[in-house]
């Protein structure tokens, strides 16, 4: 009796406040709305696709090996030095007889005889490079004096400058010289903006600072470009 009288009256009291009427029972868990998906990308796949609609990237061509340089032989840098000098030498006179001291210092150099030894060495040692700058400064000594003389059309080295130009009287010829050393002895061809061309001007003006006469920077010049990697290396 006291049931029903408790469950009219809470019935009478939702009524009147217009409350939904809960049954007894375990409490319902909260709906969670599903959250909307991302929406598909469709990734369009013609007929001049490069891929040909495959999604594995093709395989990557094989690493080439760079060759490794090697040393010129005795008789490629015996004509080098002569080509670039104009027909001059590493050469002595011994009384009326000229030596070519790259013939007579073969052996010493590593040059094969066919009996002791049947390959040249072609390691750049301490010995070649010695020998290669005895043969700069002896070339490029003969080089400035013989060169000037020479007609303009058949100079090799003061192609663009006299021997009397330096960076503080004649900058445009110096560096315009300069270029094309680098294009005889070495094979290459540097615009006039090019970075490598700044070593070689600061080396020009390191030269220029010791005091030397403007011949004699030039001479430093000719050694150093013969005894560079890039001219006896290929």
């Amino acid at each position: 009796m006291k049931k029903l009288t408790l469950v009219l009256a809470l019935s009478f009291a939702c009524s009147e406040a217009k409350l939904p009427i809960t049954p007894p029972g375990p409490t319902p868990s909260p709906t969670v709305s599903p959250s909307p998906s991302a929406s598909p990308v469709d990734v369009p796949v013609g007929v001049g696709d490069p891929h040909g609609g495959v999604l594995i990237p093709p395989e990557p061509p094989p690493e080439v090996e760079p060759r490794a340089r090697r040393r010129m032989d005795l008789d490629q840098l015996d004509h080098a030095i002569r080509q670039v000098t104009g027909g001059i030498g590493w050469t002595e006179m011994r009384g009326q007889t000229e030596v070519n001291l790259f013939v007579e210092l073969a052996a010493t150099l590593g040059k094969p005889d066919f009996l002791a030894r049947t390959e040249e060495d072609l390691v750049p040692s301490a010995m070649f490079q010695k020998f290669l700058d005895d043969a700069a400064r002896s070339s490029c000594q003969a080089l400035m004096r013989d060169d000037p003389d020479r007609p303009t059309a058949a100079r090799t080295f003061f192609i663009e400058a006299a021997p009397e130009d330096t960076l503080t009287n004649n900058r445009e010829a110096v560096e315009k010289n300069l270029r094309a050393l680098l294009l005889r002895f070495h094979g290459r061809r540097l615009a006039a903006d090019d970075a490598g061309l700044e070593p070689w001007t600061w080396f020009f003006s390191r030269a220029e600072h010791t005091g030397i006469s403007p011949a004699g920077t030039w001479r430093a010049v000719c050694v150093s470009l013969m005894t560079h990697p890039d001219f006896y290396l290929y």
